[in-house]
């Protein structure tokens, strides 16, 4: 059972806690993606933990480039052709992003030495203003649009062909990528407000509007965003994919787990066992639907990128 997944912590896990990418005890591991395609590994930015975040980004890649060496079946990928070769070969293409802005520390230099140490997708904040724009960690800064630098920032990722990742962005922020931004716009790991009202969440006119740009919504199995359970329960996976499908069409749902950055237990505990959700959703969808879900949506976005 294929699949892909636009969002995970790993590897700040392993910076800070130690392990590898090969195997470890954590959610995601070289072994636990044996069926995966495609995963995005976010070098995460907190800034409560570094008033550097250039240089914590650029260890957290070196960590990446150190611990996949030793993994088999795990190979880095930078471009659609680079996944094709990867897939031809049965391993798991491995992309970089990067959750936190900050990290550019408001220069479009660093985006490019980024771009050219392999990142492919940016989430333009994670929980903290910086110098690109605003998060919706709560509805304090909801309405408040993209920086100056920040719609440079976006251009600047157009001409790369980068995919801007709206997650964690505010509401304001995310109209002013809509309205300014030509290039790929998803939610790597975000829900439904209509399902449950968190600012993390996406409102529906969002939903249509990524969908409008062909974008995708990762589905992230964080109990306080899917629903109201001590546990991410795999029922409330399903019911926010069924409402994107019903919002955005066949062509937006996608995975964005959030494994090893988020902190409560998941009805399924790792990707091994995503053959409980899939069994759940032949209950609504057809095969072709779910693999649109599972990995084919995510190989469109895959495809537009830089080569």
């Amino acid at each position: 059972m294929k699949f892909m997944d636009f969002h995970c912590d790993t590897i700040y896990k392993i910076a800070t806690k130690g392990g590898s990418l090969k195997e470890n005890s954590y959610s995601i591991d070289s072994k636990k993606l044996k069926n995966s395609l495609g995963q995005f590994f976010a070098a995460y930015i907190d800034k409560n933990t570094t008033s550097r975040p250039f240089e914590f980004c650029n260890n957290l890649i070196d960590v990446f480039e150190s611990t996949i060496k030793d993994c088999d079946n795990l190979c880095k990928a930078t471009s659609f052709n680079e996944y094709l070769k990867n897939k031809s070969n049965n391993k798991t293409s491995a992309f970089l992003s990067i959750e936190g802005g900050e990290a550019l520390e408001g220069s479009i230099d660093k985006l490019y030495h980024f771009f050219n140490r392999g990142v492919r997708l940016l989430t333009l904040t994670w929980n903290f203003e910086n110098e690109i724009g605003y998060p919706n960690i709560d509805y304090k800064f909801k309405e408040r649009p993209l920086k100056k630098f920040g719609l440079e920032l976006i251009q600047e990722m157009d001409n790369l062909n980068m995919i801007i990742d709206v997650s964690h962005l505010s509401d304001g922020g995310f109209n002013s990528v809509i309205e300014e931004s030509k290039g790929i716009v998803i939610a790597s790991h975000s829900n439904c407000r209509a399902l449950v009202n968190h600012p993390r969440n996406l409102e529906d006119y969002m939903i249509k509007a990524i969908g409008d740009r062909n974008g995708i919504v990762g589905i992230n199995f964080y109990n306080k965003f899917l629903g109201t359970s001590k546990i991410s329960t795999i029922d409330d996976m399903v019911k926010h994919i069924i409402h994107l499908y019903n919002v955005g069409g066949s062509d937006i749902v996608a995975l964005g787990s959030d494994y090893d950055g988020i902190d409560c237990d998941v009805e399924m505990k790792n990707f091994t066992e995503i053959y409980k959700l899939h069994d759940k959703l032949r209950k609504h969808f057809s095969e072709d639907i779910i693999d649109k879900f599972f990995y084919k949506n995510g190989e469109r976005i895959i495809r537009s990128m830089h080569n």
